[in-house]
């Protein structure tokens, strides 16, 4: 059963059952869940997409149910319900207790020049115009410590960003230098790079460990210009909590696990605590990173995606024996 169909079954006046038919009977007015506007909040009768005049909030029909814990009107067919428990326990969790899972924008550094060309990417990266158009990669003069680097600016939100981080631009990194650099003062464990790209219709995302995988996943799957599937980076082999909390909160159903071929042991730990709050398949690359192998042998590494407990069976208990 596809998100739009699961849609078309949920009666969303069940689960706000004190509002009322607007002009022409197609949305049903009620207070936000969010904001707690009275009669402010819209929400399409057939698509089930909502939008808040006042807030601004905006989605589909799985966040708003999981927002005001209703996951129960969601058809069987569409979600495990083994696991609607554990979504509402840690979506309902106060922010005293799980952090505060709200997004603190910055602005961009300082000199910031976003740029559609540069050796390091278009040689060995073989970025094309439409790489740089997707994905928004800048350059600082005013910051000393991206002299000489790239920058990928994180989950930018108009003039603003989550964060940005910055890659010594070239092949070869100079001894002493750090080929990465991460700028003080970040939480990347809130942040998902490529976030920006899920959307209403955003049923499952699939989760690489850094920037390269992601726009190697994105050219090899066709993602760039859809919204149903989203490739995200979680900024190293391990997905935080806050990182679950927002997935959840986007009502993300499904999730494609695919770290490095080095990290079995964490693929299991991160599989297993995603397994309890939604649908994960997994593998691992074979000898390389997602942004090093071939089209044909990333489309290989999905092919062969598992369940966790397939996985676990498959490739840690072979590895210990060894």
């Amino acid at each position: 059963m596809t998100l739009r169909e699961m849609a078309t079954q949920v009666d969303i006046r069940e689960a706000l059952p004190d509002g009322n038919l607007s002009s022409m009977n197609r949305e049903w007015n009620t207070d936000c869940p969010w904001c707690g506007k009275s009669g402010h909040f819209y929400v399409n009768l057939q698509s089930k997409l909502f939008f808040c005049q006042r807030c601004k909030e905006k989605g589909g029909v799985m966040r708003l149910l999981t927002r005001v814990g209703r996951l129960d009107l969601v058809p069987d067919t569409y979600i495990d319900r083994n696991r609607v428990q554990a979504r509402l326990e840690i979506v309902g969790q106060k922010e005293d207790q799980l952090a505060d899972v709200t997004m603190h924008y910055v602005h961009r550094p300082v000199g910031w020049k976003r740029i559609n060309k540069n050796k390091y990417l278009d040689e060995y990266r073989r970025f094309t115009a439409k790489d740089y158009e997707v994905y928004e990669v800048g350059e600082s003069d005013f910051v000393p410590q991206l002299q000489n680097r790239i920058a990928f600016a994180i989950e930018p939100d108009g003039d603003r960003i989550g964060a940005y981080i910055g890659r010594w631009a070239a092949k070869v990194t100079p001894p002493g230098k750090l080929r990465y650099w991460n700028p003080y003062g970040f939480d990347f464990g809130r942040l998902l790079y490529g976030f920006e790209g899920v959307q209403a219709d955003t049923e499952a995302v699939i989760l690489v460990e850094g920037v390269f995988d992601k726009i190697a996943v994105d050219r090899c799957l066709g993602l760039q210009d859809q919204s149903r599937l989203v490739c995200l980076a979680t900024f190293g082999n391990r997905v935080t909590r806050l990182q679950i909390r927002r997935l959840l909160d986007a009502g993300i159903n499904r999730v494609y696990l695919v770290y490095d071929h080095d990290a079995v042991r964490e693929i299991k730990h991160t599989a297993c605590e995603l397994n309890r709050y939604f649908t994960v398949e997994v593998n691992h690359t074979s000898g390389k990173d997602p942004d090093e192998c071939t089209p044909a042998e990333l489309i290989a590494v999905f092919d062969r995606l598992q369940s966790p407990e397939t996985y676990y069976r498959n490739a840690l208990i072979p590895l210990k024996i060894k």
